[in-house]
């Protein structure tokens, strides 16, 4: 079993990555390149695997499939290195976004900042979460 810690520190390594719409590099990452990214360093997404099927504006259903590849969801928490999942605005009903929840915070790919970032978990991320899950194979 993978610790979250090493999940958490994985995606902190990430921090300040410039945001790339399906980068999957430290020359650019999206919300799910960061997840794949860390996914693979700590050996929970084999290397090989990549999803790139996906438009900035994506259906929530068609994100939600493939995360249910490597996540299973979670009915309480969070809990450190788990996946949040959010609608990004009321405006965007055909995308969602997702961070890594740290204990006490979210790292996640932001296009408003264009950067990935980590930051507290505010009421806002709360709200506007659409679901929670802890990946296959961490404790």
């Amino acid at each position: 079993m993978i610790s979250p810690l090493l999940i958490v520190e994985a995606a902190r390594a990430y921090r300040d990555v410039p945001y790339l719409h399906q980068g999957r590099s430290r020359a650019g990452l999206d919300c799910v390149g960061l997840l794949i990214k860390v996914g693979h360093d700590v050996g929970l997404i084999p290397a090989s695997w990549d999803y790139t099927h996906y438009e900035r504006a994506q259906w929530p259903w068609v994100m939600l499939k493939e995360v249910r590849r490597w996540f299973v969801e979670r009915r309480d928490g969070p809990y450190p290195g788990d996946l949040i999942v959010i609608r990004p605005s009321p405006r965007l009903q055909h995308s969602l976004h997702v961070g890594i929840f740290t204990g006490s915070g979210v790292i996640h790919a932001s296009f408003l900042v264009q950067r990935v970032i980590e930051h507290r978990l505010t009421s806002e991320w709360v709200y506007r979460r659409r679901g929670l899950y802890g990946w296959l194979g961490a404790a």
